[in-house]
């Protein structure tokens, strides 16, 4: 009895992330904060979809016995990882820039729990982002 509850608590949660509603969303995503967030990240076009294809170049490095190719696929996970630290820093900048015009007493949450909120978003794939994005990409937030 107790695992059906269980699993009926999880699917309708499932059910209130992928909807986007606001009022069923998990204590993670809900509130004005991260819906900010959220709002910030989405309508940039980003590179941490990148994170996953150089974690794989710099495991395949490891795996290739050439030495040219080792340093070759070494290389290019390097500068994807310098990418997405760059690009990772533009998006917390733009978050802070957000929270900042949109909340100017602050905000109950914290800075740095939002912060985190902002880079785990920002290197999801879009297409696999929960809540779905409510904004198009190059969309002004900031208005």
């Amino acid at each position: 009895m107790q695992r059906a509850e269980v699993k009926a608590a999880r699917g309708a949660a499932r059910a209130a992330l992928r909807s986007g509603d606001e009022r069923a969303l998990p204590a993670f995503a809900r509130g004005p904060e991260r819906s900010a967030v959220r709002d910030a990240i989405d309508s940039r076009m980003s590179l941490g979809w990148l994170a996953l294809p150089g974690l794989a170049m710099n495991f395949a490095s490891f795996l290739v016995t050439q030495q040219t190719a080792r340093a070759l696929l070494a290389n290019a996970g390097f500068v994807m990882f310098a990418m997405l630290l760059f690009d990772t820093a533009a998006a917390v900048r733009r978050v802070r820039k957000l929270l900042r015009l949109r909340f100017p007493e602050g905000t109950e949450i914290g800075t740095f729990a939002l912060t985190r909120y902002a880079i785990a978003r920002n290197t999801q794939f879009r297409r696999t982002r929960m809540p779905p994005p409510r904004v198009a990409v190059g969309e002004d937030v900031f208005t």
